[in-house]
């Protein structure tokens, strides 16, 4: 597994950078995650839960309240099977829920439920604490530069309209 050296600090335990560098990776470039690199997980002791959590909770964050589940697919360049099995995932933990798409009787237009919305804060909340406690890790003088990097990733990840 790529490690990506500006948002994961050296002094980060190997195995939580394993995972942050996977999650940052889902978000900036979900078509490159491969079998070698959930394989990386694994050695490091991730479950497969926890791996798919991690899809999960991305995908979930790119949820705005209304989905289709093509659009999902689009966002995270993933397989129309693959996201399908995610969103029954995310559907069975009653944090979303499918809707026959207006007009199109085949499309499928996923809803964030109350329940998903409450996963998403919350999980909006760990991450912050959990990139705070990163950045505390970080030397002062090179703070800085850690978050612009990190701004950069954020605008780089938005789909051009």
């Amino acid at each position: 597994m790529r490690r990506i050296p500006a948002l994961v600090p050296a002094a980060v335990d190997p195995r939580e950078a394993a995972l942050i560098a996977f999650a940052v990776r889902v978000l900036a470039e979900p078509s490159g995650i491969s079998d070698d690199d959930v394989a990386g997980l694994r050695a490091h002791g991730w479950s497969d839960r926890v791996i798919a959590d991690v899809v999960g909770v991305v995908a979930l964050n790119l949820l705005t309240g209304r989905i289709r589940q093509v659009e999902l697919a689009r966002r995270l360049r993933l397989e129309k099977s693959t996201v399908s099995r995610l969103v029954t995932n995310l559907a069975g933990r009653g944090w979303v829920h499918r809707e026959t798409a207006d007009g199109d009787g085949r499309g499928v237009l996923l809803v964030l439920t109350d329940a998903g919305a409450t996963a998403a804060a919350r999980q909006a909340d760990a991450r912050r604490d959990r990139l705070t406690a990163l950045l505390d890790r970080v030397p002062d003088d090179q703070r800085a530069a850690v978050v612009r990097a990190l701004q950069m990733l954020a605008e780089a990840s938005v789909e051009p309209s």
